[in-house]
């Protein structure tokens, strides 16, 4: 049986589908960390007055990046790219060691059919930071799937089950990443523990790999 390589990438996470690339005319609060770039005195007066607004609220620095940072991921659950990126910002802005920001500045730019080189320093930056998730493994080692780089995949995926031995579908990540390898042994049995553990494999896959298709 013939894998369609697509659905089984979409299967995967929020990293697909990818949006066609924009042209460099995005705003500066659309791209990653705003563009590295100095800021105007207005510009600044701006960025203390929402930090300013997110502390009256009686939380830390930290606390309101986290928050700031869920939002971005909501806005991503419904492909709001645009609201999303903005909300990643904000919470860079409170805090530059908040690792869902820098992973959420890899999907969002994994999205708009960034460089390569980009997406997988925002992962290694957030990998490199206090309390790291076990989805941003889990999504680098997807990234990793689409590149059919199986062997970064799998030390990622590796990652994500150490973090979190119960974290959704990076079983079937494992498989996927065996099944390019061409190990279909390990690929089948990485698929029967996917499907033990309640992932919702692609129609037809745990038969293809495991030769009963």
């Amino acid at each position: 049986m013939r894998l369609p390589m697509r659905s089984l990438i979409a299967s995967l996470t929020l990293l697909v589908p990818v949006l066609p690339a924009l042209a460099a005319s995005l705003p500066l609060n659309e791209v990653p960390m705003y563009g590295e770039q100095a800021k105007t005195p207005e510009n600044e007066r701006a960025d203390q007055q929402f930090i300013d607004e997110v502390l009256s609220k009686g939380v830390t620095r930290a606390e309101g990046a986290r928050q700031v940072a869920q939002y971005g991921w909501q806005a991503l659950a419904k492909n709001d790219v645009s609201t999303a990126i903005k909300r990643f910002n904000q919470a860079w802005l409170l805090d530059h060691d908040n690792a869902s920001a820098y992973h959420g500045f890899a999907v969002v730019t994994l999205k708009r059919g960034g460089k390569a080189a980009d997406i997988e320093r925002y992962f290694s930056l957030a990998e490199s930071k206090p309390g790291v998730e076990a989805r941003t493994y889990a999504d680098f080692g997807n990234y990793f799937l689409i590149k059919k780089n199986p062997e970064q995949a799998l030390t990622q995926l590796t990652k994500a089950m150490e973090l979190k031995p119960d974290a959704p579908m990076v079983r079937f990540g494992m498989s996927f990443a065996y099944m390019l390898k061409k190990d279909l042994p390990q690929a089948c049995d990485w698929s029967r523990r996917a499907e033990q553990h309640g992932d919702a494999l692609p129609k037809g896959y745990h038969d293809a790999v495991c030769g009963k298709g």
